[in-house]
């Protein structure tokens, strides 16, 4: 593991991971847990970026900030990107991941897991129309950040306002159920 530390004075602990998708797929990552005297479990978040980007690209500001509240996160590369396996290298499957990830088809299942999702108001290339139709169908506990701006904005302009509203829904929902 490698010693690290956030900007808010908080030591995290990177390991390098990896897990194999349902097809076999080898993906891999970074663990990253706050380095803390305490013996328990920290809860984790899981973060990706969307297609076409790699764990190396704005994540650790997310990770920092998480990791402030006391949250473990395990960040990783899509498939063909990055460290991850797949080929071709740097494409994007339209087909294969858009069936994974069509926006809203898994919403109804979600429930009672508590749901955030952070939206950017102008979004055209994950459509803000389509995230505010799952979010209605989503039930309860959901919570829903509209941010002004365009696709990009959630790691740049509204970096902070996302990360910041993430990190206070992880510690209401995940503080102490690790």
């Amino acid at each position: 593991m490698m010693p690290k530390t956030n900007t808010g004075g908080v030591r995290l602990m990177r390991e390098d991971i990896e897990f194999k998708a349902s097809d076999g797929t080898v993906l891999r990552g970074w663990h990253y847990r706050p380095d803390e005297p305490s013996a328990a479990p920290h809860p984790v978040i899981v973060i990706s970026h969307g297609y076409g980007a790699v764990k190396e690209m704005a994540l650790e500001v997310f990770v920092q900030q998480f990791s402030g509240a006391g949250l473990a996160c395990l960040v990783y590369d899509h498939r063909c990107f990055g460290d991850s396996d797949g080929q071709p290298r740097q494409e994007i499957a339209p087909f294969v991941h858009y069936a994974a990830y069509e926006p809203g088809s898994y919403i109804d299942r979600i429930a009672p897991t508590p749901l955030l999702m952070i939206c950017i108001s102008q979004d055209t290339i994950t459509p803000t129309d389509e995230i505010l139709h799952a979010y209605r169908d989503a039930c309860e506990p959901k919570r829903l950040v509209l941010l002004p701006g365009g696709h990009c904005d959630v790691y740049g302009a509204q970096r902070s306002a996302a990360a910041e509203a993430a990190a206070g829904w992880f510690h209401e929902h995940l503080a102490g159920q690790a």
